[in-house]
């Protein structure tokens, strides 16, 4: 929610959040597990296609909170409530302090989908997540 995803009083983002590592450790460890077990073009498919499917679910999330906190701070400044951010960067909303987290996270993940192969096509979650944000 963005009541949770809050920045006041935080610094721009200037790194990828922890968890972008956390999702794609249960991809890599599948792929560890099993890349004596499988064909690797199966391996290969397999490991593409849960990241593509990780992509898209990111995808859909980052979407949601952008949208939710759009309309957060759209009735913030309605209200005349504060919807920036304080200190130094305070000419940077919260809106924008979140999206510049989004972008930072999903580069991060696409360049993880990447070495596993993936690739961002029409249509494909990992071209979602790239649209996304």
């Amino acid at each position: 929610t963005p009541a949770f995803s809050r920045m006041l009083k935080k610094p721009v983002p200037t790194k990828p959040s922890p968890y972008v590592d956390a999702a794609m450790r249960p991809v890599l460890a599948f792929r560890d597990a099993a890349h004596s077990l499988a064909p690797p073009d199966a391996l290969a498919s397999w490991l593409r296609g849960a990241a593509d499917a990780a992509a898209a679910e990111f995808a859909n999330h980052a979407t949601q909170l952008l949208a939710s906190t759009q309309q957060q701070e759209a009735s913030l400044r309605r209200l005349g409530g504060r919807a920036g951010g304080a200190g130094g960067d305070a000419q940077v909303s919260d809106l924008d302090k979140i999206h510049i987290q989004l972008c930072l996270d999903a580069d991060a993940f696409l360049a993880a989908a990447r070495a596993l192969g993936a690739t961002a096509g029409d249509g494909s979650g990992l071209g979602k997540l790239a649209a996304a944000v």
